[in-house]
C-alpha cells in the first residue's frame, strides 16, 4: 500500500466532491474496497489502535490512540485529500501549512490586553456524529453513506482520537463555523482573534477590555464573558475555566508559549536553560548530562528510565531549531547555539543544516535615489565598528520620485498575493502625514503579508522632539551642515527667521517661506549670499559626498541609523520565522 497519493491537490479536491459510493472512496485513497472493509469492519476494534497515556507537563495524563500502520496509511492519504479541500480561516494557525505558533503569536504582539482561553477536552468533544454531520453539511454536502465511511476512518471509540493523522485537519474543519463566529465577535469589539488547536486568544489596545469577552467578577475572579461563552457553547465546545488568563501590558504576555509584549520571542529562561545544557554537555559529556536532563527536567514526559527515551542530542538540537523558528535563522542567539552544538555533536548537525543559516538579504525600496546612499554609507560605517555584521541589503533598481509613487508600488505588490523568497521592505520618511496613516507609521513595521513590509524611519534619540523626520535628519545637525570643497552645504529651516533671513550669516532663503515654519526640515536649494549666489548643497550631492567619503564628509556620526537597522533585522527575523 503506497503511503501518499499521486494526484495533485486540485484533482483530489474535485474527486472528493464527487464521492458517491464506497468504491469512490477506495479509488480516491488508492486502495481496494476489500482493504477498506477489512480495516473498518472485519478487524476487531481493539486491534486497530494502540492506546497509552502520556503525562502532561502541568500534571495529569493525556490518552493517545495511535492507529496501526495500515490504518495510519489510509488516514494519511485522507489527510492529504482533506488538506486539499479545507481552506483555513485567517484566524486558524494550528495544523495549517505555512502557519505556526509564531504566526499565531505575531497577531497579538504589543497589545494592551491579551486574553487566553482553552477549550476543555477538545478532541474527545468532537464525536463521530459531529464528524459525519460535517461531511454531510455545507460546503461538502456528501451523501449519508460516504459521510459515514469517512467518519469511521477518522474516529475511534466514537470520537476523534489524539494520535491519528486525520484528527488535526478534521478538528479545524469542525471549527470552521466557530472560527467565523469568533472572528466576527472580535471585529465587533475591536479585538484580534486567533486559534491554535484548543488555544483561543483575543487581544486589543482598547482602554478597557470588552466585558463581552471577559471581566472581573465582584470577587475579583476572571470570568469569561457571556457573548464569548455563548458562541463557544453553541458550537459544541466548553471553556476550561482553569486555563483562562487576561494579561496586561505591564505583565509578561504569552501566546502559545511565546512572549508577545514586543514581538514573538522565547522566554529568557528557555535560552538560559539551553545554554546551561550545552555547558553541562561540554563539561560532563553526553551520558551524564542526558541522565540529569531526563530525571530533573523531562521526567513528566519520560517517567520510566527503562522505557523509550530519544537520543539526547536530538532533543537538544530540536530545542535549538525551535529557537531558530521563533527568532529567525539569522538571529545571533540561534546561530551561536547551533554553532556551539555543532562543535559538541558534529554528527547531528550535518552540512545542510549549517548551510541553511544563510543570510537572508532583503530588497530595500526607498522614496528616492539618495536614501540608498545614506543607508549604504551608514551600514558600511557601523559594520566597520562591528555592528550589524550579519546584515546584507539589496536595493531595488526602481527609481521613485517620491513617497506617493513608493506607496503605490507597495499596494500593487501587496495585492498580488504571491509569496516572495526574500523580504521586500518599503522605507518611508515620516514627514508626510497621509503616508504615515496608510502604513501605520509607528517606530516598528507593518507586515502586509507574502514577505512585504513597510517601515517608517525610526526616530533616533537626538530627534525625539522632532518626530516627523526625513532620512537626512538621522544625522546630527553638525553633520548636516558640513560644507563641500566649494563651500556649499545643507541648511535647516530653523536657521532662518520667518521672512527668510539667516539668523547668523548674511544669507537669505528665496523659496516659499512656509517651509521655514513648523517642524525641522532640511533646505537644499535657494539659499543666496549677498551676491545672489546659491550656496545650498543639493541633497543628492550631500548623499554622494557621504557615500564617497569626500574630504570633510569622511567622519560623520551614523549612530542615528542604528534604530533603522534594528527594525530591518526584526523584519528579517519575522520573515525567516515564517519560512521555517
Amino acid at each position: 500500500m503506497s503511503v501518499l497519493l499521486s494526484k495533485p491537490p486540485q484533482d483530489l479536491r474535485e474527486q472528493f466532491l464527487r464521492l458517491k459510493t464506497r468504491q469512490d472512496i477506495a479509488e480516491l485513497l488508492e486502495i481496494t474496497v476489500k482493504q477498506l472493509n477489512f480495516h473498518l469492519y472485519v478487524l476487531p476494534s481493539d486491534k486497530r489502535y494502540t492506546e497509552f497515556m502520556v503525562p502532561k507537563k502541568m500534571g495529569g495524563y493525556r490518552q493517545i490512540s495511535a492507529p496501526i500502520s495500515p490504518i495510519k496509511i489510509i488516514q494519511r492519504k485522507l489527510k492529504q485529500v482533506l488538506e486539499a479541500v479545507y481552506k483555513p480561516k485567517p484566524s486558524t494557525h494550528g495544523f495549517t501549512i505555512k502557519r505556526s505558533i509564531v504566526t499565531n503569536a505575531k497577531l497579538h504582539k504589543k497589545s494592551r490586553y491579551v486574553l487566553n482561553i482553552d477549550i476543555e477536552d477538545f478532541f474527545p468533544t468532537i464525536h463521530f456524529g459531529r464528524v459525519r454531520g460535517m461531511f454531510m453539511g455545507n460546503p461538502y454536502r456528501l451523501n449519508d453513506e460516504v459521510s459515514t465511511i469517512l467518519a469511521q476512518i477518522c474516529c475511534h471509540n466514537r470520537s476523534l482520537p489524539q494520535g491519528a493523522p486525520t484528527s488535526p485537519v478534521i478538528s479545524n474543519m469542525i471549527c470552521a463555523r466557530l472560527d467565523a463566529k469568533l472572528q466576527q465577535l472580535a471585529r465587533d469589539h475591536l479585538c484580534n482573534y486567533s486559534r491554535y488547536a484548543d488555544d483561543i486568544t483575543f487581544s486589543t489596545n482598547r482602554a478597557k477590555f470588552p466585558s463581552a469577552l471577559a471581566y472581573l467578577s465582584e470577587l475579583g475572579q476572571l470570568e469569561v464573558g457571556k457573548e464569548l461563552t455563548r458562541v463557544i457553547n453553541e458550537n459544541g465546545f466548553k471553556v476550561n475555566s482553569k486555563k483562562t488568563r487576561l494579561q496586561l501590558r505591564q505583565q509578561r504576555q504569552e501566546v502559545t508559549g511565546l512572549t508577545v509584549n514586543r514581538y514573538p520571542n522565547v522566554q529568557r529562561r528557555y535560552i538560559k536553560r539551553l545554554r546551561g545544557i550545552l555547558h553541562a554537555y561540554k563539561k560532563f559529556k553526553v551520558e551524564s548530562t542526558a541522565q540529569r536532563y531526563f530525571e530533573n527536567y523531562a521526567k513528566y514526559k519520560y517517567p520510566d528510565p527503562d522505557g523509550y527515551r530519544p537520543a539526547f542530542e536530538k532533543v537538544v538540537l530540536g530545542k535549538i531549531v525551535f529557537v531558530g523558528m521563533v527568532k529567525g535563522k539569522n538571529n545571533p542567539v540561534y546561530r551561536k547555539l547551533l554553532t556551539d552544538f555543532q562543535k559538541l555533536a558534529p554528527d547531528f548537525v550535518k552540512g545542510k543544516l549549517l548551510d541553511s543559516i544563510s543570510l537572508t538579504e532583503p530588497i530595500i525600496y526607498s522614496e528616492g535615489p539618495t536614501d540608498s546612499d545614506h543607508i549604504t554609507a551608514a551600514l558600511r560605517d557601523l559594520q566597520e565598528r562591528e555592528f550589524f555584521l550579519n546584515l546584507r541589503l539589496s536595493f531595488s533598481k526602481n527609481k521613485f520620485t517620491g513617497n506617493d509613487d513608493l506607496l503605490q508600488l507597495l499596494k500593487v505588490e501587496a495585492r498580488k498575493e504571491e509569496h516572495h523568497d526574500r523580504p521586500m521592505i518599503f522605507i518611508f520618511d515620516r514627514d508626510v502625514s497621509h503616508i504615515m496613516r496608510e502604513i501605520d507609521g509607528t517606530e516598528d513595521y507593518k507586515d502586509w503579508g507574502h514577505g512585504i513590509y513597510s517601515l517608517a524611519i525610526p526616530i533616533p534619540k537626538h530627534r525625539e522632539d522632532t518626530p516627523n523626520i526625513s532620512i537626512e535628519l538621522c544625522y546630527r545637525d553638525e553633520d548636516i551642515m558640513r560644507k563641500d570643497p566649494s563651500g556649499k552645504r545643507l541648511f535647516l529651516n530653523n536657521e532662518f527667521n520667518s521672512s527668510g533671513k539667516h539668523l547668523v550669516e548674511n544669507l537669505e532663503y528665496g523659496g516659499n517661506t512656509r517651509k521655514l515654519m513648523g517642524e525641522l526640515k532640511v533646505i537644499d536649494d535657494k539659499v543666496f549670499d549677498s551676491e545672489r549666489k546659491n550656496v545650498a548643497l543639493s541633497k543628492s550631492k550631500f548623499s554622494r559626498n557621504i557615500l564617497k567619503r569626500v574630504s570633510g564628509f569622511d567622519n560623520a556620526d551614523f549612530s542615528g541609523f542604528k534604530p533603522l537597522f534594528e527594525r530591518i533585522k526584526m523584519i528579517i527575523s519575522d520573515f525567516d520565522s515564517g519560512e521555517i
